[in-house]
């Protein structure tokens, strides 16, 4: 296993993010990693490591497929590159781009945010457990033979696959610092957690209001869209224990446990869009203070960051302080956005202080931290929390036809224009 690409380097940033593996997610991703090498701030010697999360291990593989692309084309062709070689030669120096993407780490986790089960799962292996990097795979998202470059059985006399590393045939296999193959690494802590994943919960277009508004009132159509249709009380799954735990006898604390048999009381309904969106991040952060309240190095001031993705759309006619869950609401997606800005935005206020403070307490985890005796003492500080919207995007997040993923940029594209 060895010691991860990163450790010997003097600082690092750790960031998770939620729904990396397409639209603003993938975007947040690439412009990190654009942000980072191209600063004036970055210290040469500083790593990225960039924890993606998605909810299948082949999108997490496909997604760091294509970031490590954009890391190539950063790296040696882009301006910056460009620029880069050219001072470097100056100085009678030799531009290296692997030692520029030698410095951005890619490590995948998957997660299913309306499997409660799922998202503790996930908090646990990232607490007290290991994460690694999944194989490369072809611009596909396909395996690659064993022993191509990029996987854990790395075999100098495999011939590499053309597309396996985005890279020169020839390559050596620069591969584990570029974030393939690697494994059982303890993550010390998190500097950044962008909670951006979710779902829309629509069913499908009102097409006569979609077209009337388009002609009409062009800014309307692509700002404040009334025109999706969503389906109403959508719940997630039983998130308590399966029929077959009701069979076995239970112990004597399982007894005193009735969410661990699934007996009783009665699972009260979940909302899909609002655990996915709100509820699911919720427990996900809260879990994962532990890392969240660590510092960069004992003279810091400061921990880390969560950052949730909230919408433009999150306006007040859509939420009901009574229907937290939006289940019986028409917008359900427009109502979980505006819950999330309350949430932010209102955690400081007095009357929130102590539901705030216990969410931020790292003692009251359900993943315990299971750190050994010898290990010192960690200085912990409550992390800061941040509300942000993208403001207006061309998003994947309502599936499309290819036809109309045409119409829909092109619609995005007049407006810009006009």
């Amino acid at each position: 296993m060895g010691l991860p690409p990163w450790e010997t380097s003097e600082s690092q940033t750790f960031a998770l993010i939620t729904g990396a593996n397409s639209g603003l997610g993938f975007a947040i991703a690439s412009r990190l990693i654009d942000e980072f090498l191209t600063s004036s701030d970055t210290p040469p010697t500083k790593h990225l490591i960039l924890i993606l999360c998605t909810r299948t291990p082949l999108k997490t593989r496909f997604t760091i497929s294509r970031l490590r692309a954009h890391l190539r084309k950063l790296a040696d062709y882009s301006e910056f590159a460009t620029s880069h070689r050219a001072k470097a030669k100056s100085q009678g120096n030799v531009y290296r781009w692997q030692d520029t993407v030698a410095r951005v780490h890619f490590l995948g986790v998957e997660v299913d945010l309306c499997d409660l089960k799922s998202v503790y799962a996930l908090t646990d292996r990232l607490v007290n457990g290991t994460v690694g990097s999944p194989d490369a795979t072809t611009m596909d998202g396909l395996r690659l033979p064993d022993g191509s470059p990029g996987t854990a059985t790395y075999s100098a006399d495999v011939k590499q696959d053309r597309w396996a590393l985005s890279q020169k045939e020839g390559s050596e296999g620069e591969l584990r610092s570029w974030g393939w193959g690697l494994s059982g690494i303890r993550i010390p802590r998190l500097d950044v957690v962008v909670l951006n994943a979710g779902i829309g919960g629509w069913s499908g277009i009102d097409w006569p209001k979609a077209i009337w508004t388009v002609i009409t009132d062009m800014t309307e159509a692509v700002t404040w869209p009334t025109y999706k249709l969503a389906e109403i009380g959508v719940i997630t799954k039983p998130q308590l224990s399966s029929a077959s735990s009701k069979q076995a006898k239970p112990s004597d604390d399982e007894a005193a446990q009735p969410l661990l048999d699934g007996e009783s009381p009665e699972e009260p309904p979940l909302g899909a869009t609002f655990c996915s969106n709100v509820f699911g991040h919720y427990v996900l952060a809260h879990e994962l203070m532990p890392l969240l309240s660590r510092t960069a190095s004992p003279s810091a001031t400061t921990s880390g960051r969560i950052i949730w993705v909230s919408s433009i759309e999150a306006q007040a006619q859509h939420f009901d302080e009574d229907d937290l869950q939006g289940l019986e609401s028409r917008t359900p997606y427009e109502s979980s956005k505006r819950l999330t800005d309350v949430l932010v935005l209102s955690r400081k206020l007095r009357a929130a202080g102590q539901a705030s403070s216990s969410w931020f307490d790292c003692s009251d985890v359900r993943v315990e931290n299971s750190k050994s005796e010898e290990e010192p003492a960690a200085k912990l500080i409550r992390p800061k929390m941040y509300v942000v919207q993208p403001g207006i995007f061309v998003s994947e997040i309502m599936p499309l036809n290819f036809v109309l993923v045409f119409i829909y940029r092109l619609i995005f594209y007049l407006h810009q224009s006009g």
